[in-house]
């Protein structure tokens, strides 16, 4: 695809997008705080002390697809012709990752509850695609340009280091 056919396609992709009826909104600007499945039932139980190591594999597989179509009618000089532009994209993403996990914990009691620390970090391989089509009318003239994108990433991630302290009363558990 030529240059300008990419610079048409982005143009469009662009406006598609700035007449979205929404913004997205989430929690901690889209991404998770903490890691899922971290803080599940009996996440508060007593551990044994000493080294420990969680791992947890990541994968997910996304996609989807849409579609936006505007008419318009302009007039340059005595000549007023409709304009019809049909813009379909086609997202994708993929990760999949591996969650390390080492914890340490402490066997001398704190604050009469047990002390465990935590150092995780993530490796993986993270892609990410778009396909799209813009067709556009004036008229009898029909022009068609087709566009792809593709990234992908190998990397690891940041550290995410977790201090817990858990007490234990009979059948009930508590955590900070």
């Amino acid at each position: 695809m030529s240059l300008a056919g990419w610079r048409t396609f982005i143009a469009a992709a662009a406006a598609a997008t700035s007449v979205s009826p929404q913004i997205a909104r989430a929690d901690e600007s889209g991404i998770s705080f903490w890691l899922p499945g971290l803080y599940g039932s009996l996440a508060a139980t007593p551990a044994t002390p000493g080294w420990s190591v969680a791992t947890i594999y990541y994968h997910t597989n996304v996609n989807a697809s849409g579609g936006a179509a505007a008419a318009r009618e302009f007039q340059v000089g005595r000549f007023s012709p409709t304009v019809n532009v049909d813009l379909n994209l086609s997202p994708r993403g993929q990760a999949d990752l591996m969650f390390i996990a080492p914890t340490y914990t402490f066997a001398t009691p704190v604050l009469g509850g047990q002390l465990s620390a935590t150092l995780a970090s993530v490796y993986g391989r993270n892609s990410a695609s778009i396909a799209g089509t813009l067709t556009a009318a004036v008229g009898p003239i029909v022009t068609t340009r087709n566009g792809f994108l593709e990234d992908a990433l190998v990397s690891y991630g940041d550290l995410y280091p977790t201090l817990k302290l858990k007490w234990n009363n009979g059948l009930h558990n508590y955590m900070v």
